[in-house]
């Protein structure tokens, strides 16, 4: 008997042990320099997707099969994406209406295909152009681009040279090499006519540069990627969606070129410069907002005509304002033209601004100028574990 009582206090010494080690957190994904934050949410022209849980769902506009359900008919309620229920670790919406996402490490298109920026994907429905390797991806209007084994591809319109093969022009069915990007890339980002990457912690933009979006200082179209001022070392992540791109490095947030609705809030039209010093882990840009996450609140200005900046106005910001009930906690950031998606620690999504096609996900279609949470299930990133205790009983 004695034995025994010792044997039973011995393992609830050891459950209890067990019940206060740390959890150790998910190995993180290799493109992390683009972060997590900004690779869970995405939006488009006029449609939101959201990863949960490892499987993707979209909704909002759906006139080309962007949705990726199948149909051509929109949704303001998020829909499972097919194909893609499961493995799903990156979603990238372009400024018109195509979408992708990487799968298992392949990269999935679908969607409009005027200017063959699905490079060889489908209209409705997920086709991957690239079977592995795949770590981010990034849709522009009418190109994408993909960092496949620490190398650049792009593939679509290249009407300014926004595929940095060195060409003009042309269109490229299937994805071709970014020249100079063949190693050392962590993240991509896709503007309506510009690319912008980062390699080995330098940022490097080409294509389009009528408002010196590429932020080299000046307003000359580049056909290879050329260098940022002020961006050789440190840039953790890029984002771009129009005519302007923001890059955070060091912690800090630097925002560049169109400025016609204070979405640089602060910045220089030709060069980066700061409007947050310090504490910014992600970073989305739209059509005329940008949006950020700093010390875990979440940070928008620019135009809010429908509401985009979440701060219960519908005016314009030229400074960082705080998203109504997204001072702590946020963990994801999406924008699409003139909507903001966000993600908080208890894994809901929520949407705000312009909602004429059911972008927002709320079942409905009319704009709100404040945070709502999407109709689609939660997901945490935390990992639970649960321990079972021995019970002490009579021993016979």
């Amino acid at each position: 008997m004695m034995r025994r009582a010792s044997l039973l206090r011995r393992l609830i010494v050891c459950a209890v042990a067990l019940a206060t080690l740390p959890v150790a957190k998910p190995a993180a994904h290799s493109a992390q320099a683009q972060s997590s934050t900004s690779l869970l949410l995405a939006g488009g022209l006029h449609h939101s997707c959201a990863i949960v849980g490892g499987a993707l769902y979209c909704w909002g506009q759906n006139d080309y099969g962007q949705i990726g359900d199948g149909t051509t008919t929109d949704r303001n309620t998020p829909v499972a994406v097919i194909n893609m229920g499961s493995g799903v670790t990156a979603v990238a919406t372009g400024r018109s209406d195509h979408t992708c996402a990487i799968k298992n490490g392949a990269a999935y298109c679908w969607g409009w295909d005027y200017h063959r920026q699905l490079g060889g994907g489908s209209v409705t429905t997920p086709v991957t152009n690239m079977t592995s390797g795949v770590t981010a991806i990034a849709a522009g209007d009418g190109h994408t681009c993909a960092i496949k084994s620490g190398a650049l591809y792009c593939w679509g319109d290249n009407s300014f040279g926004e595929l940095g093969d060195g060409t003009i022009g042309t269109v490229a069915d299937t994805p071709v090499a970014v020249l100079n990007m063949n190693s050392d890339v962590t993240a991509v980002a896709a503007g309506r006519d510009h690319t912008c990457a980062v390699k080995a912690g330098a940022l490097y933009c080409w294509g389009r540069n009528h408002e010196s979006q590429l932020g080299d200082g000046t307003y000359s179209d580049q056909l290879t990627p050329t260098a940022v001022l002020n961006m050789s070392s440190g840039v953790t992540a890029v984002a771009a969606f129009d005519d302007h791109t923001c890059a955070i490095k060091a912690g800090a947030l630097y925002c560049w070129g169109n400025n016609d609705g204070g979405q640089l809030g602060g910045g220089s039209t030709t060069t980066p410069v700061t409007n947050m010093a310090n504490g910014v882990t992600a970073v989305a840009t739209g059509m005329y907002h940008t949006c950020a996450i700093k010390a875990g609140g979440l940070y928008c200005w620019g135009n809010s005509n429908a509401g985009q900046l979440g701060d219960g106005s519908n005016g314009m910001s030229t400074t960082p304002v705080a998203a109504i009930g997204m001072t702590s906690d946020v963990t994801a950031v999406g924008v699409g033209a003139a909507h903001s998606l966000a993600r908080k620690s208890n894994g809901c999504t929520y949407t705000w601004g312009f909602n004429g096609y059911g972008q927002l996900g709320n079942g409905t279609n009319t704009n709100s100028n404040t945070p709502g949470q999407a109709l689609m299930p939660c997901s945490s990133t935390h990992l639970t574990y649960t321990v079972f205790l021995p019970i002490a009983r009579k021993l016979n």
